[in-house]
């Protein structure tokens, strides 16, 4: 089949996410934002490491434990991952962080030892490079054992927080993370039928909910995996948490408290390669996920008060 107007059926698509990350799996905006990221933290790492010398001990501390999968075999890549180190940070003030990989290099040697007090390094067999379903796996089976504190904030290169909100949601809810779901009538109805979801890519976990999540998917998980294996070809662990442990096992809905999109929103947003509206956002929420969200929302984030050039440099 033959499109004559390639850039109407991409807007075409990017009305359905689904259909649009299926169909077009080799977006070239997405890579263009992904590249644009990490040229921008790269070049602004130097300027944080030199900051970090006056970061404030976090008012969390005891109470949540930063997480961040690392398993790039290249040493470059830990520049990805300590820019959001270091930013959390910047913005909550310095928290123990666990640093999950399938082999430490050199760079992640190096970073523990300049944080001896507060960085951990956690090696697991499981992880694969530049395997996004291993580390979902991963998810599901280890999470809990990786830090001991109530809660866990696990963050991304394209995750992180943006302003000291956290207290908000600690103690309220077991898990948070940028709702799946358009903030239109769909989502109030997904919202009333708790079929929802929340992206775990940046989101905030209990560790109760995290051993809860290992329990369900030692006990449903290889059913769950056999037959998403044969619906699709990736594997994510937010369609574990939804799929599973509040429809096939109903009880966690009750036990463990999650909360609909309209709050989630106010915790993250995460734009789906451009699907959401810019007048969804009413307010700068606490963190922002996604390559697409920090390049084409930077505007609406400098309106809330949050600027990427201050103390940053912007890339154009």
């Amino acid at each position: 089949m033959s499109v004559r107007n390639p850039d109407l059926f991409k807007r075409l698509l990017n009305d359905n996410t689904m259909l649009f990350d299926k169909l077009v799996p080799f977006l070239d905006k997405h890579y263009a934002f992904k590249d644009w990221l990490y040229a921008w933290e790269r070049f602004n790492l130097p300027m944080l490491r030199e900051m970090s010398a006056g970061f404030k001990v976090s008012q969390y501390l005891g109470k949540v434990t930063l997480l961040i999968y690392s398993f790039g075999s290249n040493e470059n890549d830990f520049d990805i991952h300590e820019f959001p180190i270091l930013h959390t940070w910047r913005v909550l003030g310095k928290l123990p962080v666990s640093i999950i990989t399938g082999k430490p290099t050199r760079r992640h040697l190096d970073f523990q030892a300049k944080y001896p007090d507060l960085v951990s390094i956690r090696t697991t067999i499981g992880l694969v490079d530049a395997n996004v379903d291993s580390m979902s796996q991963d998810c599901m089976m280890n999470l809990h054992s990786y830090f001991t504190t109530p809660y866990c904030l696990i963050i991304q290169d394209d995750g992180f927080p943006l302003q000291d909100t956290l207290g908000r949601y600690l103690g309220k809810w077991d898990y948070i993370g940028a709702p799946n779901v358009q903030d239109s009538f769909r989502q109030h109805i997904a919202d009333i039928f708790l079929r929802d979801g929340l992206n775990g890519g940046f989101c905030l976990r209990s560790r109760r909910y995290c051993k809860a999540v290992t329990w369900n998917w030692r006990v449903w998980g290889r059913l769950w995996a056999s037959w998403r294996s044969r619906s699709s070809h990736d594997f994510k662990s937010e369609d574990f948490l939804y799929v599973c442990m509040t429809r096939i096992n109903p009880f966690t809905r009750l036990r463990y408290r999650v909360p609909g999109a309209k709050i989630a929103r106010e915790f993250a947003f995460y734009d789906l390669l451009g699907a959401w509206r810019v007048p969804s956002l009413t307010a700068l929420p606490f963190g922002v996920h996604g390559q697409s969200t920090i390049w084409q929302y930077r505007q609406v984030m400098r309106d809330f008060g949050y600027d990427l050039t201050t103390p940053f440099q912007e890339l154009s």
